[in-house]
């Protein structure tokens, strides 16, 4: 499996695995009208739980990010599932680049830190 992004934090002993996706963040289902999709999240936890290396200490709580582009909307949205946050984030690519590379930056700096 190829992940698109992996940023290592040295200083913490984090790791950040970020996956893009040119599509919607949501779709609908049955139920509801928004949902986040589950073919995404399962390949997450794919790249996340298949790197998990006792001898690498950043696996073992790596956080993983869903990044999607949009138009006017925002969403950061994250669950901690089995010692790995999810992250469910969107750029909004409509902004001035100054504006797209502090919103890049600022998810970034939210990821945690164990």
């Amino acid at each position: 499996m190829q992940t698109d992004l992996i940023i290592e934090h040295r200083n913490c002993n984090h790791r950040l695995i970020i996956d893009t996706k040119c599509t919607s963040i949501h779709h609908q289902s049955r139920y509801k009208n928004k949902v986040f999709k589950s073919s995404h999240i399962y390949q997450l936890y794919a790249y996340l739980r298949s790197q998990e290396n006792a001898a690498d200490p950043p696996s073992c709580n790596a956080t993983g990010m869903l990044l999607y582009p949009v138009i006017n909307d925002t969403i950061n949205e994250y669950v901690t599932i089995q010692n790995h946050q999810f992250r469910f984030c969107t750029i909004d690519l409509s902004q001035e680049s100054s504006l797209i590379r502090k919103n890049l930056l600022n998810l970034l700096c939210h990821c945690r830190c164990s």
